[in-house]
């Protein structure tokens, strides 16, 4: 019996008769919403549609698992999910978001951006600790914080995090123009999907929320042109001018 290889099995065993046993294939839209949930994790906003499709591709091509509780643990046991993964950690956002502040700040962000609240003092302190001692890379501890959110089904905590996710697809699905496109890039248009997300808690965020954040991004590289009223001036009288009559009371003797 012959085994098609996969990450998590890349040998085969020798064929046993015609038997041949292969491995269901991934394709990359399924990766959308575990790429969103580290999107929204890490970097605390919508994964714009490149990175998205980026993402997708490199999990696809790793036939790594498609949630986010299975790339936890595929964090752990396969090292091209693991590099996918850290690739968060030591990207240029990453470096403009965390990189003058501490590991406490780091793990208060995470909090903020997967749960919508701070962390509490026992968790701020393990988390904290596994970092410091490098037990844990910082994006495995966002993937880590941000799996046991989405698999507490029963917790507001997920709720929130869902939430928070749903928004994000719709965000990045909505960016369908040149423009939006073109304007959903750099610090100040994360910043505003950001603040977008970050007002989502036990309310589902509505359509209109969403576009309004993504109509505030366009308008940030592409200002609307304001067109004055023009003007009005008063008719003027082109015709020639005409003595008024002998004794006109309104213009004298």
């Amino acid at each position: 019996m012959l085994i098609t290889p996969t990450p998590n099995n890349p040998g085969v065993v020798p064929a046993q008769g015609a038997d041949v046993i292969h491995a269901s294939v991934h394709t990359a839209s399924e990766y959308e919403t575990v790429v969103q949930q580290l999107y929204v994790s890490y970097f605390g906003r919508p994964a714009d549609p490149d990175g998205l499709q980026y993402f997708e591709s490199l999990f696809a091509s790793a036939q790594a698992p498609t949630t986010i509780a299975g790339l936890t643990a595929g964090y752990k046991s396969n090292a091209i999910v693991k590099s996918i993964v850290d690739t968060f950690g030591v990207s240029a956002e990453s470096q403009a978001l965390y990189g003058a502040g501490g590991t406490l700040s780091f793990v208060t962000h995470i909090y903020q951006s997967v749960l919508g609240r701070q962390p509490d003092l026992g968790g701020l302190v393990y988390w904290s600790d596994l970092i410091e001692t490098g037990s844990i890379t910082k994006a495995a501890a966002a993937l880590t914080i941000a799996s046991a959110a989405a698999n507490n089904l029963v917790s507001d905590d997920s709720r929130i995090f869902g939430n928070k996710i749903d928004a994000a697809k719709l965000f990045t699905t909505d960016i369908d123009t040149k423009n939006e496109l073109a304007a959903y890039s750099g610090l100040a248009a994360n910043e505003i999907a950001r603040t977008m997300l970050s007002t989502i808690t036990l309310t589902p965020a509505t359509p209109a929320t969403v576009t309004n954040a993504l109509n505030s991004v366009v308008d940030l590289k592409f200002p609307p042109v304001v067109v004055p009223d023009p003007t009005p001036t008063m008719p003027s009288d082109t015709g020639p001018w005409i003595p008024p009559p002998p004794g006109d009371p309104f213009w004298g003797p």
